[in-house]
């Protein structure tokens, strides 16, 4: 198996509130790209290390001693509610909103549906 040598880049975090606000800092890569990651905070200077390292054996020898460039993006969000991350906070509120709805009118769309459905099927007997 390869061994490849880490990469490391830090990223200055500006415009972080200190009124105790939360946040989540997170990578995000393409599937494409087969890497593992380690971030580390540091609280004094805002600052994130990214290490990353290639993980992958390839057939072509090349690749094997050379790794790809890595294609990734780090996010920073404040967390809601002390646990979702804010970017999805809307993506859980739809989801509950829908399976309400769906709970609680499930059963009249189907009651609407399918007696429209068996009072025709006699209507044509």
């Amino acid at each position: 198996m390869p061994d490849f040598f880490p990469q490391t880049e830090t990223f200055q975090l500006s415009g972080l509130s200190t009124d105790g606000t939360m946040y989540e800092v997170r990578v995000c890569w393409p599937a494409s790209y087969p890497l593992e990651f380690d971030m580390v905070f540091d609280p004094k200077t805002n600052a994130v290390k990214v290490t990353y390292v290639s993980d992958y054996v390839s057939s072509d020898d090349d690749l094997n001693y050379l790794p790809l460039d890595a294609e990734y993006q780090v996010v920073l969000n404040k967390v809601v509610l002390g646990a979702l991350p804010e970017d999805i906070f809307g993506a859980v509120i739809l989801a509950v909103v829908g399976g309400g709805l769906a709970y609680f009118l499930g059963g009249t769309v189907y009651k609407v549906v399918f007696d429209k459905q068996v009072s025709t099927e006699k209507k044509t007997k």
